[in-house]
């Protein structure tokens, strides 16, 4: 695929998690939880399966992702206490860098990626203690952080 495709390619797949962030946040609200829970990881996991298939790199494997995302975004983590909190937000990063990790496999590399991963979701944790952003921002910003870098497997060039 030429460089012009590729970035096309790249520029969907940020649209895809902008609006896999917009039904994150709506789901964060009291009606929409659905959109949360399976909407959301369902637009990240589609583009995941449709660039990996555009790009020829798909494997079954990565289906496994689908239950990983949906149960992450099941999982609440506010709380009464920052311990709760940390707690809840931490497993959330486990199973964001667990996600990764299959990906990682599945596409046969990108172990690097899971640092960044890593890194950036293990901020989120952060925000248990001291959140200085209204709600809507925070939720957005902490779907991103954890997604992102999982959009970006297929674009490995081993």
């Amino acid at each position: 695929m030429n460089e012009i495709n590729l970035q096309w390619l790249v520029f969907g797949n940020f649209i895809a998690l902008a609006f896999a962030s917009l039904a994150y946040g709506f789901g964060g609200m009291s009606n929409g939880r659905a959109l949360r829970r399976f909407i959301s990881p369902l637009i990240v996991f589609l583009s995941i399966v449709v660039t990996s298939l555009i790009l020829h790199k798909f494997s079954f494997l990565i289906l496994i992702a689908l239950p990983l995302l949906i149960v992450r975004n099941t999982l609440g983590y506010g709380g009464d206490n920052v311990g709760m909190r940390l707690l809840k937000r931490g497993l959330i990063v486990a199973l964001a860098i667990l996600t990764g990790a299959l990906l990682a496999y599945a596409f046969q590399g990108g172990w690097w990626l899971l640092l960044v991963l890593g890194l950036s979701s293990s901020g989120t944790i952060l925000f248990a203690r001291y959140n200085p952003l209204i709600a809507r921002a925070e939720e957005s910003l902490v779907f991103l952080l954890l997604n992102s870098c999982l959009m970006m497997f297929p674009f490995l060039s081993h």
